[in-house]
This record gives C-alpha cells, sequence and structure tokens, in this order.
C-alpha cells in the first residue's frame, strides 16, 4: 500500500448528525445514544473499506475489534452511554489488508446535545430541543432575503410554509442556498404573473437531518430528497416507522429551474408518503431535480424545554375559502405556524395561504393558480399544522 493513502485518512473529517434522540431506558433515569458519523473517501486506488474505533474516556482503543466495518463512509453506533465521553477515529484498510493510521480523533457524549434555551435575534428564535432546532417567522417579498442561523448546522433540513395572505395574487415560498449557517427566502408568483409581490410572513423551521423521539414517544423526523417528480407522485420512505400517522410538511428547499414548484403530498402513512411538484397548469409536466426538505410529527402536544408545540390535523374540510383553524390551547404569543395539505383530492396546482394569526388560531385557505383558466374553486382536503410557542 502506498505511503500516500495513510497520509490522506489522517485528514479525514469525522462529524456528527443525530439520529435519534435520548430515550428512557429505565426508571434509574439511564439513557441510551446513537450516533452517526460520516466522513470522507478515501482516494486509494485498491480500497476496500473503513473501519470504525472508538473507547471511552480514560480507556485506550481495541484495535482487534472494530465498532464497525463497511464501505459505505456513513456509519451509526448505537446504545451509548448518556453518562459517558466517546471518541472515535476511522481507519481505511485495502484489498490486501494493509490499514491506515486513524483519522482525527473525534469526541462524543450526552452534553453535545444542548441544553434548553432561547432567544430572539432579529426575526428568529433558537431553541434546543435535543440537538439544534430553530424556528422563527421571516417577512420576505419577490427578492432574495438571508436568514442567518443562530447556531451553526451540519446537515440542515429548512421547511417554511405556508405564505400570508397580504396579497391576492397566487403565490408560492421559494428557497435556496441552504447551508450550514443560513438559507435565502423569497415569494415567488406564478410564471403567468408579473413577479413582483408585496410583502408576505411565512414560518420556517430548521432542525438537523435525523430521525428523534421525545420524551413521551413521540416520533419526529427531518429529512430531505431529491426529484424531478412533477405531475405524477413518487413514493418517499421515512427512515423510521412511526408509531402513528405522522403530520408532514414539506418545502421544495432548492432553486435548480426557475419556473415556479409547489410541493404536494398523498397516501401518507406510517412508513412513508407519495410526493410530487406542481408547475402551473399551462405549463408541461416537467422540472429538473430539486431538494425537498419534509418535517413529520406525529400528533401531539406538549413541551419541551421551554418549547411549547401542538401537531394536529384538520378533518377533511378546508377548501378555497377563508377557514379558521382553533389551536386546542390558547398561546402566550402568537405562535410560529407551518402547514401543507396532507391528501390530493383536487389535482389543480394549488398551496395553502393564511390571514389573522393570533393567540386562538388562524384563518386558512387552498389557493389554485389561474394559468390555464379562472376559476379557483378547490375541493376539500386534509390540512397538517404544527404549531410552536415558547413560554416564559
Amino acid at each position: 500500500m502506498q505511503s500516500h493513502f495513510f497520509y490522506f485518512l489522517a485528514r479525514v473529517f469525522i462529524y456528527f448528525v443525530p439520529l435519534i434522540f435520548i430515550s428512557l431506558l429505565s426508571t434509574q433515569n439511564v439513557y441510551s445514544l446513537d450516533a452517526t458519523l460520516v466522513w470522507d473517501p478515501n482516494s486509494e486506488e485498491n480500497l476496500d473499506g473503513y473501519r470504525i474505533f472508538y473507547r471511552e474516556d480514560g480507556q485506550n482503543y481495541n484495535y482487534e475489534q472494530p465498532a464497525w466495518q463497511g464501505s459505505e463512509t456513513t456509519c451509526t453506533i448505537y446504545n451509548l452511554d448518556d453518562n459517558t465521553t466517546y471518541y472515535f477515529v476511522a481507519r481505511a484498510f485495502d484489498t490486501e489488508g494493509a490499514e491506515s493510521g486513524n483519522s482525527n480523533e473525534v469526541p462524543f457524549s450526552a452534553a453535545l446535545s444542548g441544553t434548553y434555551e432561547s432567544y430572539d435575534s432579529n426575526e428568529a428564535s433558537y431553541v434546543a430541543l435535543l440537538g439544534t432546532v430553530e424556528i422563527g417567522e421571516v417577512s420576505v417579498n419577490h427578492n432574495w432575503k438571508r436568514v442567518a442561523f443562530n447556531d451553526t448546522f451540519i446537515d440542515p433540513v429548512v421547511v417554511a410554509n405556508p405564505l400570508s395572505c397580504n396579497e391576492n395574487e397566487p403565490a408560492v415560498v421559494r428557497i435556496g442556498n441552504v447551508d450550514a449557517t443560513g438559507f435565502e427566502i423569497r415569494v415567488q408568483e406564478w410564471d403567468y404573473l408579473d413577479g413582483v409581490h408585496t410583502t408576505e410572513n411565512v414560518s420556517y423551521i430548521v432542525m438537523e437531518r435525523g430521525s428523534y423521539i421525545l420524551e413521551d414517544g413521540t416520533k419526529v423526523e427531518a429529512g430531505k430528497f431529491d426529484t424531478d417528480a412533477t405531475g405524477s407522485f413518487g413514493w418517499v420512505d421515512f427512515s423510521q416507522t412511526f408509531n402513528q400517522v405522522p403530520v408532514v410538511t414539506s418545502t421544495v428547499s432548492s432553486f435548480n429551474e426557475e419556473d415556479a414548484v409547489c410541493s404536494r403530498l398523498k397516501n401518507i402513512n406510517t412508513t412513508g408518503f407519495d410526493f410530487c411538484m406542481q408547475e402551473q397548469e399551462l405549463n408541461s409536466r416537467i422540472h429538473t431535480i430539486e431538494t425537498i426538505s419534509y418535517i413529520a410529527w406525529e400528533p401531539s402536544s406538549g413541551t419541551v424545554g421551554n418549547l411549547k408545540f401542538e401537531v394536529d390535523k384538520t378533518d377533511n374540510v378546508i377548501t378555497h375559502n377563508l377557514q379558521t383553524i382553533v389551536y386546542n390551547e390558547p398561546l402566550i404569543d402568537p405562535p410560529v405556524f407551518l402547514a401543507d395539505m396532507q391528501t390530493t383530492y383536487g389535482w389543480d396546482t394549488a398551496n395553502l395561504r393564511w390571514q389573522n394569526k393570533d393567540l386562538y388560531g388562524i384563518d386558512i385557505k387552498i389557493t389554485e393558480e389561474q394559468s390555464r383558466d379562472s376559476e379557483i374553486y378547490h375541493t376539500t382536503e386534509v390540512v397538517g399544522y404544527m404549531v410552536f410557542d415558547f413560554i416564559e
């Protein structure tokens, strides 16, 4: 094995993406953690795979017993004790059995999950929810606006919708340039319109990509995928099986094609959902590959740290006319509100808009575009929503 193989591995960067949140294992307040590691691929021609080793604080690595071995550049180590600090290294090996030296060493412990805290910074609010989560509401028009995260993410999932309805011209939320420090967002009118739009408000949530279990057993997932499915639906698998059908809210979180586009969902169950993009009806059903971000959260309500949440869905009653969703409990402040149609009973291109958000509820409707015809009637749909508020 050539020497450059060892040198390259010494520069491998391993980072963590939390996949499963802390879950109670016993009545003695003992928890387990799962940690996912990701590293850069090695350039060795005869590369056969990688081995992951870990040690507890104060102990040595046992290089005779790897914690994981395979050809992928990511793996998950399960059932780690939250009371212990662990250290991880990666090694590569080739087809002749030679093994490289260690990569950089990466520490991991429950302390890296953060503590509950919140603060306001411009238009964004932050809360550490067994890992980094940010929520907020931003005012945007047709010009791109940068939203900076309060913390640095590793693999952020950004979901923002629906738009308010300060102007009646139908429009969608577009997101682009998502990175570890923030994202860009704007209002985009459908292509047949002039493209100039007044200021609208839209709520957003940012989570590290992964699957989570809250202390009460509620399952949550933040995911993303790439697709060019337009007009016809394609199936998307969750990375976990939910206990009950979750509420799913999604956003096209890239700007690879300039044509306006929105997302539609249907057939949501405990293992996944059907998804497609929709352009205006006058267009052909073709759109380039975009990244789709989604949050799936089981219907539930409660608090995590100082964050109060309510996740629920309506009956099959939401149409093109404004209807009021009343929260199960009044809130302290006007909340961060996210929502999405959970069904596609009406096939015309459409998305949600809202008005009159307050401590008790919100008015919401389905808005169709009019590129092909003037009618805006939309049949009944089920709408899933997520409401977040801070407790003093």
